[in-house]
C-alpha cells in the first residue's frame, strides 16, 4: 500500500468521524432548540398568569379600600344616630 492511499484512507476516516460528530452536535442542537421553545412557552405562560393575577390584586385592592370607606359612614352614621337618641 502506497503512503498515498494511507492518507486517502486516514482523510476518509477523518471525514468520517467529522461528519458523525456534526450530526450529533446538529442533533443536540435540534434537542435544545426544542427544549428552549418549551421554557419559553412555560415563562410565557407563567408571565400572563402573574399579569392576571396583578390586575386582580388590584381590583382587590379597590374593593377593599370601598369598603373601608363604607364601614367608615356606617361608624359616622350610628354615631351621629347614637348622639340623637342621646345614648353618648
Amino acid at each position: 500500500m502506497s503512503h498515498y492511499t494511507v492518507v486517502v484512507v486516514l482523510l476518509f476516516y477523518l471525514l468520517c468521524f467529522i461528519i458523525q460528530e456534526f450530526q450529533q452536535l446538529k442533533d443536540q442542537l435540534h434537542e435544545k432548540s426544542k427544549e428552549n421553545k418549551r421554557i419559553k412557552e412555560n415563562f410565557d405562560t407563567l408571565k400572563m398568569a402573574n399579569d392576571t393575577l396583578n390586575k386582580e390584586v388590584c381590583r382587590v385592592k379597590v374593593q377593599l379600600f370601598t369598603l373601608r370607606l363604607c364601614y367608615s359612614e356606617i361608624c359616622i352614621n350610628l354615631f351621629v344616630v347614637l348622639v340623637l337618641l342621646g345614648n353618648v
